[in-house]
């Protein structure tokens, strides 16, 4: 399904007329994703032409009994959040760990599940997802996992999320060299602790 849907999008991009047209580089993509997102961007992290997978609030098993982890032969960039109630932040952890290098990790102080999406700010005005699970248990818990009054705020997350997405995709892509990847770009998000771990 992934090769099919790059194809599309590629012969989008040379169709004349298309929203895609001069947009797309054939030659190489990357995958990003939260969550079960996450999962596929580390699934398909060894895809033909992959030049870099992002996992963000996503991870593998860390438990004893796991099942082995084949990783991905291609850089990578793992975000997760310190009190993520869905998926611990261990299980990012076991992924960057077993990840092949040049692999990145960056954890986000006070970051749930949500932080990652607009889930929390839809749901502060009464609205989205939040709203619509009502008391339905697992369903509120997913929904609200990083809304709760410890958490930091939305927007302040998305600082650094942005910041080390953007950097990533622009280092694995050659625009620039390792911008803002390094251990002294944790300390430019002010009120935010933001912890970065990388193996070469």
């Amino acid at each position: 399904m992934l090769r099919q849907t790059i194809a599309l999008v590629i012969s989008e991009s040379s169709r004349d007329g298309a929203l895609l047209k001069g947009r797309v580089a054939p030659e190489g993509f990357a995958i990003v994703g939260h969550s079960a997102g996450g999962a596929t961007a580390i699934r398909f992290g060894s895809e033909p032409g992959l030049v870099t997978y992002i996992a963000m609030a996503a991870g593998i098993d860390a438990g004893p009994d796991a099942a082995p982890f084949n990783a991905p032969a291609h850089p990578s960039l793992w975000l997760g959040g310190s009190i993520d109630g869905v998926i611990p932040l261990a299980n990012v952890q076991a992924g960057f760990d077993r990840a092949v290098p040049p692999t990145r990790l960056v954890v986000i102080g006070g970051a749930g599940h949500q932080t990652f999406t607009d889930l929390c700010t839809l749901g502060r005005a009464g609205s989205g997802l939040v709203a619509a699970a009502g008391e339905s248990g697992e369903l509120t818990q997913l929904a609200s996992d990083g809304c709760q009054p410890d958490a930091i705020a939305p927007k302040d997350g998305w600082r650094v999320i942005n910041h080390y997405v953007t950097a990533q995709l622009r280092d694995a892509f050659g625009i620039d060299d390792h911008m803002g990847l390094d251990a002294a770009s944790s300390r430019r998000f002010e009120g935010v602790g933001v912890t970065y771990t990388e193996r070469r």
